[in-house]
């Protein structure tokens, strides 16, 4: 039975909200030490078979969110120096780890090679779980979580989170106009011309690609935590890259979402 606290998520002001609450899972120590091996065995066969996509920064060996920071400011500063405006557009998972469905991962894991006998033991980790809330001094005593989504703070549940969401990360060939990167549940989408109009119209059917396929995996995008950035060099060539608000500041980019609503998005100065 492992034990679920409750964390304050850093600038949320109100405290009866859910939301304003990370739930980290705190296991047994050998449990944890197992699961630890089996994230490694998983990352070590994502490398050598290609598992992963390249541009999923996450729970990769020798990866992590720098790299993906080195990758776009690379794309950032080719385009910047051709006099491109460059839009980035920058998207969370709501509720990444809680809203894998183990079904479709156990179909996910066997179609991708993974040994019976591995797949079969994700299964019974992610199944039939029992745990204890620990909240402002009260834990209960023991609940019986539904068979869906795996525990955050397990070592082995970004990878299988990444693995069951990799598909979304092939959608965009190297030829597309649009970059995906992505950091576990941290996407962002990238793209480069010569007018923000066409940034917009690029991220627009990019934004909508993304959640439609994100959604038939019972995945979806959260709005509030949607950010979109510009970049323009005045001079080809300047270092650093600059944010520059006299070409930029005031260019939102409206986002038609799924349920038939729209989202105005203004540029920000500052990526979260």
């Amino acid at each position: 039975m492992s034990t679920v606290c409750m964390i304050r998520k850093p600038n949320k002001k109100d405290p009866s909200s859910p939301r304003s609450y990370r739930p980290i899972t705190l296991e047994e120590c050998l449990g944890k030490l197992l699961e630890k091996i089996i994230a490694t065995r998983l990352q070590d066969s994502a490398l050598r078979h290609n598992l992963l996509p390249l541009n999923q920064f996450g729970g990769r060996i020798k990866s992590g969110v720098i790299d993906a920071c080195i990758d776009l400011c690379d794309e950032i500063q080719t385009a910047t120096s051709q006099k491109l405006y460059v839009s980035v557009l920058c998207c969370d998972v709501k509720g990444f780890f809680d809203n894998v469905t183990l079904h479709p991962l156990q179909t996910c894991l066997s179609n991708m090679g993974l040994a019976p006998h591995l797949v079969q033991w994700i299964t019974s980790f992610a199944s039939n779980r029992k745990v204890r809330i620990a909240f402002n001094g009260y834990t209960h005593s023991s609940l019986d979580k539904p068979n869906r989504g795996v525990p955050q703070g397990s070592p082995i549940s970004p990878i299988l989170a990444e693995l069951f969401a990799a598909s979304a990360l092939q959608l965009f060939p190297p030829s597309h106009p649009v970059r995906l990167r992505a950091y576990v549940d941290d996407h962002t989408l990238s793209t480069a011309s010569t007018s923000l109009e066409e940034n917009e119209a690029r991220l627009t059917q990019a934004y909508h690609t993304l959640e439609t396929h994100l959604a038939s995996l019972g995945l979806a995008l959260e709005a509030d935590k949607t950010e979109l950035m510009h970049f323009y060099a005045k001079h080809p060539f300047q270092r650093p890259i600059n944010f520059n608000p006299e070409r930029t500041s005031n260019y939102a980019f409206t986002l038609p979402l799924l349920d038939g609503s729209v989202m105005k998005v203004s540029p920000v100065p500052v990526l979260r």
